[in-house]
């Protein structure tokens, strides 16, 4: 397991590739640019839609990669970042492009594929596609 510290946001990468866990306020600005990011909010330590989510997400590294998405756990104390993006109990599945802004939320674990397709619609992603030929 690698620690890294960036500014005050504590970045705990695992063997799990492509997932992130924050100790302390997740900020987004961080990662714009750089990563799309899929959130899930936990309301608990133990959570299914975390676990269905996550076992989605693995099975696809490579797919997620060359999409530069990350999988990212929320937590309810995570104030900031539950009231920018709208995070809540109905939507705890949000998508937020490489912008920054939210793209979608969904209610329930969601196949990747679904993701996939609104991802490569947009314009960022296909000049990503365009330019790796």
């Amino acid at each position: 397991m690698i620690k890294l510290l960036i500014g005050s946001l504590l970045i705990i990468y695992s063997s799990q590739p492509l997932m992130a866990k924050y100790s302390g306020e997740l900020n987004i600005r961080k990662h714009r640019w750089k990563n799309r990011l899929i959130l899930v909010l936990i309301p608990s330590k133990k959570s299914q839609i975390w676990e269905e989510q996550q076992e989605i997400f693995q099975k696809l590294k490579s797919e997620n990669e060359q999409r530069r998405l990350l999988l990212i756990k929320i937590h309810n104390s995570d104030k900031g970042v539950l009231r920018k993006y709208k995070v809540l109990k109905q939507y705890p599945i949000v998508l937020i492009g490489l912008d920054g802004e939210v793209k979608a939320k969904y209610k329930s674990p969601v196949e990747m594929d679904s993701i996939y397709r609104l991802i490569d619609s947009m314009p960022m992603r296909r000049q990503e596609m365009e330019d790796s030929h």
